[in-house]
């Protein structure tokens, strides 16, 4: 389903990318008109967990053999 959410994700921002451009079309001859700009910004709030499970007792990660 991760992956699913990332297409939307990038199709979402293409359609707003779409939309600022038309309007900045529609209204370049508009007195006062400023142009917009689409701006995207970099999300990373994945935490990276090593693979295994966390043992109770010493809090060190127990790592599965041939990882």
């Amino acid at each position: 389903m991760r992956s699913l959410s990332i297409a939307a994700t990038g199709m979402l921002a293409q359609q707003r990318n779409v939309e600022v451009v038309s309007n900045n079309l529609a209204n370049m001859n508009t007195t006062a008109y400023m142009r917009r700009r689409t701006e995207f910004n970099d999300l990373l709030y994945q935490n990276l967990r090593r693979v295994g499970s966390t043992s109770s007792d010493s809090g060190s990660t127990v790592v599965p053999s041939g990882v």
